[in-house]
Parts: C-alpha cells; structure tokens; sequence
C-alpha cells in the first residue's frame, strides 16, 4: 500500500516537472519566433526600398511635375494646370469613351468567356486543338485585323473598338476562366445531382461562387486591357479620330509628342484619382459593415 502511494506520489511529480519544464520552454519559441519575424522583415526589406525607389519616388514627382508651368522653366503654378485639364473638351471626351466602353466591355468578357470555358471544359478532350486556337487572337499583330473589323456593319467608330475587344482577349480570359474550373471539387456537382438540382442551379450555387476569386482577377484584366485598346484606336483612326473612338491614351499620347509634361501628368492623376475614390469608399463602408 506504502509502495503504491510512494508510486503515485512519483507520477504526479513527475507530471508536475514535466508540466514546469514545458512552460519554461515557451519563452525560448516566443524568442526565436521573434527572431524569425525580424529575419523575414530583414529579407523583405529590399522590396520595399524597391518600391519606395520605383513606384512612390516617380509617384511624388509627377505630383511635382503638374504644379508647374512647363518641364522646362518649372514656375510653380499650383492647381493651373488641373483647371485647365478639366475644362479641355478633349480630355472629357477622351475619358468618357474610356469609361463608356469600359462599361461595355469587362461585363461583355466576362459573359462571353465563362460560358465559352465550360463548352471547352466538357468538349476540350475532343477538341485539343480549341484551347491553343484561343491564344491566336493575342499572338496575332493588331495591324492584320484592325483593318478588317472596318467592313462589318458594327455601329461606328465604338462598336468597331467593341468587335475588336471582345476577339483579341475573349480566348485568354476563357483559359484563366478554365484553370479556375478544373479546381473546383467533382464531389460538390454529384453530391448536387443527387440532390435533384439542374445545371443552372449548380452553376450559380456551385460554379460561381467556387471561382469568384478568379472571376474578380479576370474582371482586373479586362479593366487594365480596356486602357490598352488605344493601340488599335491609333491603327485605325490616327491621332485625333472621331469623337466616337478618342480614348483618353489619345489625349495623353498628343500632350506627350508635345512634350508638355505637367498637362499629361495633372491628367493622369485626376483619372487615378476617380479610379482610387470609389474604391476607397468601398473599402470604408465594407469596414463599418463589420464593425457594426
């Protein structure tokens, strides 16, 4: 009896010791957990000098740039050159057709190049080819094809830009729409099938929220080649086209031949700046929704 409890007594001491040691064992893990974060912020040092360098630094001189007069006298002239971007009609203009047919073309990407990526998801066996015949429209230079899309009947100088759009980037969006599909799970559409539920509601209820995180990044694709759309406008109208087809790179790329900097650099920043607004007063009122 003396012997169990001797034994007992043992155990529980030595559970004891085991418990202190691993307590004290702690602060050395905070230790060289700290010592790792410091390390990591160590490496990530240079990348941030790099984007102080290369992004911040050219950021604050163009600010600098659209305050003055000219890029060679530099006589400060405050919001001059601001007044005087927002009165030019040209500068409305251009950033009206750029909005406009930013509005018409992300939307119309989107709905082509997801039912597109589901036709190729379930034929892309049969059809290997169809997946690298999506890209020819990207290899393919704009000066072959510009010229062609003028003979359809496609509504002017916007539809013609529309037409072009949509058949240079659609088979690059269905790709990257492709990838996203193969990563949802096949279990989620049988389990759904069973269930009774038809093709469009697994689509809404099991496709598209599965790759709205991609739909959103092509979405950010589409947007960016929208601004890229000067290139072919250029080809097919020169430097001062009809109204129809006067984006805004066009207003930037004729203050540049003229070398006037701080008119380009006051109009760049006033289009960041209606970019940057509203996604800032989305992010302030998705923070106070979680807040409340």
């Amino acid at each position: 009896m003396n012997t169990s409890c001797a034994y007992s007594r043992k155990s529980i001491w030595c559970s004891m010791n085991r418990k202190i040691h691993a307590a004290s064992r702690v602060p050395p893990r905070t230790r060289r957990g700290g010592t790792l974060n410091r390390r990591l912020l160590l490496l990530a040092l240079p990348c941030f000098a790099g984007m102080l360098l290369f992004y911040l630094l050219p950021l604050i001189g163009s600010a600098r740039y659209s305050l003055l007069d000219s890029a060679f006298t530099q006589r400060f002239v405050g919001l001059e050159q601001y007044c005087a971007v927002l009165a030019n009609r040209n500068f409305r203009v251009g950033v009206f057709n750029t909005v406009v047919l930013a509005a018409l073309c992300v939307p119309a990407l989107l709905a082509f190049s997801l039912p597109l990526s589901l036709f190729v998801q379930r034929h892309g066996t049969a059809l290997p080819a169809l997946r690298v015949a999506l890209l020819m429209p990207m290899l393919l230079p704009s000066a072959a094809v510009t010229d062609a899309f003028q003979k359809f009947p496609l509504g002017g100088a916007r539809g013609v830009l529309f037409a072009i759009y949509l058949w240079k980037h659609a088979g690059f969006s269905t790709l990257v729409s492709l990838a996203a599909l193969s990563s949802v799970p096949g279990e989620l559409y049988e389990a759904a099938a069973l269930d009774g539920a038809g093709s469009a509601t697994r689509f809404f209820r099991i496709t598209l929220p599965s790759i709205a995180g991609i739909v959103g990044f092509v979405a950010v694709l589409a947007a960016a080649y929208n601004l890229r759309l000067f290139r072919e406008a250029y080809l097919l109208y020169g430097n001062y086209p009809v109204d129809g087809a006067y984006l805004l790179q066009h207003y930037m790329n004729n203050h540049f031949a003229r070398l006037e900097y701080p008119v380009l650099t006051a109009a760049a920043l006033l289009f960041f700046g209606a970019l940057l607004a509203p996604a800032a007063l989305g992010a302030i009122l998705r923070e106070r929704r979680r807040t409340l």
